[in-house]
């Protein structure tokens, strides 16, 4: 016979407790599964855009300095160039030889982000703005590290030196 006064001081959950608990959280994570996924294929296309607008407005400022260095100085060219680093996480920004900004994506919110394509090394622009191309391309290509299937383009129009960002 059972004593009940020494199962009084016991306390715990009984098996069904247990496995209903663990049910519901199951069900829950399977929820949120999906919501998960989608949410880290946002934030890695939003890093891309990023670093996209942020080469984009560089590419941009190189150009009007350029049109602007070219009003005061006939030998204006090629003064600002814009480098891509050898290790393709990021960027340089040199006047003569003299580097004065460094975008490095390793070290920014956008570490997952690397350059990749056949795009030009170094580009600078000329007296009117046009940008000067050591190649034919005119593409740098953004990929994300963690989802490779996202890529942004950053292309320059070969005349104008428009910049213009697509996926």
């Amino acid at each position: 016979m059972l004593n009940s006064k020494a199962c009084e001081g016991q306390q715990g959950f009984l098996l069904a407790e247990v496995l209903t608990a663990i049910a519901i959280g199951l069900v829950i994570s399977l929820l949120l599964g999906p919501t998960f996924s989608r949410y880290e294929t946002y934030l890695a296309r939003m890093q891309l855009w990023g670093a996209a607008r942020e080469l984009a407005a560089d590419l941009n400022t190189l150009q009007q300095r350029a049109l602007f260095q070219a009003g005061e100085d006939e030998e204006a060219d090629g003064k600002e160039s814009l480098s891509v680093s050898n290790l393709l996480d990021g960027y340089a920004i040199s006047r003569q030889g003299k580097e004065i900004r460094r975008v490095s994506f390793s070290k920014e919110g956008a570490g997952a982000v690397y350059f990749t394509s056949s795009s030009p090394m170094k580009l600078h622009f000329g007296p009117e703005g046009s940008p000067v191309l050591p190649g034919s391309s005119n593409c740098y290509k953004l990929v994300h590290k963690a989802q490779a299937n996202l890529a942004i383009n950053v292309r320059i129009q070969p005349v104008t030196g428009r910049v213009v960002i697509s996926e």
